[in-house]
């Protein structure tokens, strides 16, 4: 994982040095963001398989509470193993991923320049994990839930007065309790990188 943190920082490095153009309006007070991207987990556990890359999304929703601070929610998540085989119509809430992890967290963000540039953000909260190896085990989708939080650093392109592109490195660590008869939890790291687009 330590070659991909690399690899994203420094490719944001290397897109931040086009020159940004400043938006023409003062920022607005409602904060929407959504983006898509890649994220890779690392588990600890020795129980059940668990960990992997795959499709990582994120939105958020917020306010601005001051001309360079914002707050909000973030609901973000991870999919792994995705596969036609994991999806069973038979069950409630099964998906086409063998592994999932999705997050519920409180989170602020600072922008030192406002409307434009480097911005970095941080946030705590709920985390849900699913693993369809333990769904199989148990007979009946199941999740496991714990804390966790995150840190992220990402850069901010202004399309238009309230409109924007960015992209964004996340970090992500927490556990979640795996319940009887299973023993241990799960610690867990997530690294991803995403691209979004910001209104506010």
């Amino acid at each position: 994982m330590n070659r991909f943190v690399s690899i994203i920082l420094a490719s944001i490095a290397a897109l931040a040095l086009a020159a940004p153009t400043r938006a023409d309006a003062p920022p607005g007070r409602l904060w929407l963001d959504f983006g898509l991207g890649y994220g890779n987990m690392s588990a600890n556990t020795t129980t059940v398989p668990a960990g992997g890359g795959g499709l990582w999304v994120d939105a958020q929703i917020g306010a601005r509470i001051t001309s360079q601070w914002l707050a909000g929610i973030d609901i973000g998540g991870l999919g792994m193993q995705a596969s036609s085989a994991n999806y069973d119509p038979n069950h409630d809430y099964q998906s086409i991923y063998g592994q999932t992890l999705t997050n519920v967290f409180l989170v602020t963000q600072f922008e030192p320049n406002s409307d434009h540039g480097w911005f970095f953000g941080a946030g705590v909260g709920e985390v849900i994990y699913g693993n369809k190896v333990l769904d199989d085990y148990f007979g009946y989708t199941k999740t496991y839930t714990g804390l966790g939080g995150l840190a992220r650093v990402g850069y901010d392109w202004p399309m238009s007065n309230r409109l924007h592109f960015e992209t964004t490195f996340n970090y992500e660590t927490g556990s979640t309790s795996l319940g009887a008869p299973i023993s241990e939890s799960l610690r867990f790291s997530i690294a991803s990188i995403s691209f979004h687009v910001a209104y506010r």
